[in-house]
Order: structure tokens, then sequence, then C-alpha cells
């Protein structure tokens, strides 16, 4: 498995140095012909925060090495998959090489929803489940819920490669998390008991 970078940064050198025992890559051009790719992008100013919006980066697949949380805020409306801050480089990079390598790997997704003004960033992983109650969604992870606005349908669509499935109108599951499957309700992690709807009675 070989990771396409492209790396737009000052930091070059160190990153490249840090992620060649680890990760196999090539540095590549931004082009349509060799998709997808990673980009390591200096967000230092609100400069750069500009000349992004000039340039069109796909969802999940550009990390950003920034100076500040205020930075971080700014940033999260170009989904970002990550960030790398510059005082804490080369621990962050380390976090970074798994995360790219388990993506690659069809492993791991990461999810964006907007919550108010802002957008939250959830692994797919740490979703528990999912409820849909009128025109929201409650995202159960392992430590924590959240309300965002958004159809179940939206979401089913990006999880349909992972170990994700419908039991409900209103639940999305993560199989992993299942410890028993009854003939009318599923137990999961916690022993959460979430019901099976008629239509869905095959859970695989």
């Amino acid at each position: 498995m070989k990771i396409n970078l492209v790396l737009e940064t000052q930091y070059k050198e160190q990153i490249l140095k840090t992620i060649q025992n680890k990760l196999c890559y090539q540095e590549v051009l931004p082009t349509p012909n060799n998709r997808p790719y990673i980009v390591i992008k200096d967000v230092l100013s609100i400069k750069d925060i500009e000349s992004i919006k000039e340039n069109q980066y796909a969802h999940h697949r550009t990390i950003f090495v920034v100076k500040d949380s205020e930075n971080m805020f700014l940033l999260l409306d170009f989904y970002p998959l990550c960030f790398l801050r510059e005082n804490h480089l080369n621990d962050d990079l380390q976090k970074a090489m798994e995360l790219i390598i388990n993506i690659y790997q069809g492993i791991e997704s990461i999810l964006t929803f907007k919550m108010g003004y802002s957008y939250i960033q959830i692994k797919a992983s740490q979703i528990v489940y999912i409820e849909s109650i009128g025109h929201y969604l409650i995202i159960h992870t392992i430590h924590n819920q959240y309300q965002v606005r958004e159809k179940l349908k939206n979401v089913l669509e990006q999880l349909t490669e992972l170990s994700f499935q419908q039991i409900h109108k209103s639940y999305v599951i993560n199989k992993k998390y299942v410890k028993e499957i009854g003939a009318t309700e599923v137990i999961l992690f916690k022993n959460i008991s979430l019901p099976i709807g008629r239509k869905f009675k095959n859970i695989t």
C-alpha cells in the first residue's frame, strides 16, 4: 500500500523524516490522476486560510499544520482529516499516520456533522449507534452523544462500506458493538437495548 502525499509545508523534511519508517509513500502533485492523496498544508495565519478558499481540497484528505486552536476552529469548515500542532508536530504526526493507514485500509472513516454554527468530526469506529428523532440525529459514541441536524439516509450513504446496519426506521447500529441479537431486540455495548423493526429482521 503506497500513500500519495502532497506536501505544502515548510516542515517537509521533518515530516518526511518522521513518516518514512512507518509509511510507504510517494510525493505527488495535486492532480486528478493521482487521487486519492493526502495533503499536508501549513495554515499558520489568516492569510493562509484565505488561500485555502481558492483551492478545492477533498473532504477528510487534508491535514493542516496550525499554530493555535483559533485557526483549528476556523478550518473545520474545510473538513480536515486532522491537525498537526506546530509545537507538538512529532506527537501529532504519530497519531495522524495511524489514522491515514486505517483510512487507506478501509478500517476507519471520518464523519462530519454541523452543530449550530460549528462542526464536529467523529470517527466511525467510535459510534455505537445512531438514533433518528424528527429532523435530528443523536450520535451515540463510546463516551458521548451528539445531537445534529441531519437525515439518517444521508449518514447511511457514508457508512455503506463499514460495519453499520439499520435495524429499525429510527436506529442504525455499529455491528462491532453487538453483544446479542434476539427476536425483537439487539443488545449493544453497555447493555444498551434497541428494538428491531419488522422490515429489518434479517440482521447479519
